[in-house]
């Protein structure tokens, strides 16, 4: 079986979230930990998906990154960068020089507003118009 681990700077967030996740999956798939601990994490796992959802590497801090640049990605791997200004992170751009997969957040924003546009306006809105005008704002 898989596990997710959830890794934050203070080891309290990480426990905060799981608990309040765990009720809703799995027993024994959440384990909260300390950022600190990335290699010990990656070391035990296989093929993992890796979200950054800390807003390092987001603009005006372009340069920085959660990955150690000393630390390898795991065979099979794939980014999943939640920033979406700079479209391609200092994060995307160290697991596209390694050959992992990798995807920026802007996605998520689009699905996200469209999905608030929906919630305070009762229609849906045309995705592909949100994705274009974002587009063109970053």
């Amino acid at each position: 079986g898989g596990q997710v681990q959830v890794l934050a700077r203070r080891r309290e967030q990480a426990v905060e979230l799981v608990a309040a996740v765990a009720p809703h999956v799995a027993n024994g798939l959440l384990v909260g930990g300390e950022l600190a601990g990335l290699e010990t994490a990656v070391s035990r796992t296989t093929a993992p998906l890796i979200i950054n959802t800390t807003p390092l590497g987001m603009t005006p801090n372009p340069d920085t990154t959660p990955w150690p640049d000393a630390l390898p990605f795991p065979n099979g791997s794939f980014v999943y960068d939640l920033v979406y200004n700079p479209r391609q992170t200092r994060l995307m751009q160290q697991a596209e020089a390694a050959g992992v997969g990798n995807s920026n957040g802007l996605g998520m924003l689009v699905q996200q507003g469209a999905y608030a546009f929906k919630l305070w306006t009762g229609e849906r809105p045309d995705v592909a118009i949100m994705r274009q005008a974002i587009s063109v704002a970053l």
